[in-house]
């Protein structure tokens, strides 16, 4: 077993070597293909955000720093996150863009996991960085909105309503071409893969048959003959009428002398 993948290998280099012109058929192809991939697929762009959430005036002391008293308010986050990554919200904010599956339009909102404090990180992507520049912008307009809306939906006082403030936002949109590399790689090694296996059937197709037609001019004549040679000569044997033998009659001529009476 251990010698027969070095075989195979060397038999494929064997046939790509004499159907170099399939190959070479091969690996056209599989250029078109790959740059019709990369043509059809666009590259996506991305940008970040960061906020945190503070608390109300009147939990704070007085002279207080309000940054010292955020561990109690995670539970608030979880709530807000899940209010602006609701489909309301984000089809307020993607508009058309929000039941179209070929768009790269949308944004995230999660609890920042690198941070202990209740810190969302805000994440917009789109077709543009423009666009994904809006977004962002739009998401981090509504987080105020919808944590004001949460908390006068259950009466909160105006002096223990909790407030968001920015703290970040990316200069530079990041380009997301992980998605594009992948598929490229996967057409050209694909189409690789199938020039080379597609090579080696042809060869062996091509040789196989070159291999019968030699050998069936080296057979002797009479072996050569169709089929419809022998089915003919099958015929005229059997409607031939039976010979006896010679040498039978002559038997039965002297049996026939020699019984008395004859």
């Amino acid at each position: 077993m251990k010698g027969v993948a070095p075989m195979l290998v060397s038999q494929l280099l064997r046939s790509c070597l004499r159907r170099w012109y399939l190959v070479l058929l091969g690996l056209l192809a599989t250029a078109g293909l790959t740059w019709f991939a990369f043509t059809s697929t666009a590259a996506s762009y991305q940008i970040q955000a960061t906020a945190v959430l503070l608390p109300g005036a009147t939990t704070v002391p007085e002279q207080g720093n309000g940054f010292l008293y955020l561990g109690g308010l995670t539970p608030a986050l979880e709530v807000l996150v899940r209010s602006v990554n609701s489909d309301t919200v984000a089809e307020q904010i993607l508009g058309d863009d929000f039941d179209n599956d070929d768009s790269l339009a949308g944004y995230t909102v999660a609890r920042d996991l690198e941070a202990s404090g209740p810190i969302m990180l805000v994440t917009a992507t789109g077709a543009s960085e423009n666009e994904a520049r809006e977004i962002l912008d739009e998401v981090i307009a509504v987080i105020p909105e919808r944590l004001a809306a949460l908390q006068a939906d259950v009466e909160v006082p105006d002096g223990s309503q909790m407030t968001s403030l920015t703290l970040s936002v990316d200069d530079r949109v990041e380009v997301l071409t992980t998605d594009r590399t992948r598929l490229l790689l996967g057409v050209a090694a694909g189409g690789v893969v199938v020039t080379v296996i597609g090579t080696g059937l042809i060869d062996g197709l091509i040789l196989s048959a070159r291999r019968r037609r030699s050998q069936k001019e080296k057979l002797p004549r009479y072996k050569r003959r169709t089929a419809e040679e022998r089915e003919e000569q099958t015929e005229t044997t059997a409607d031939a009428p039976a010979r006896v033998p010679e040498t039978v009659q002559t038997e039965q001529a002297r049996l026939s002398e020699s019984r008395p009476g004859t």
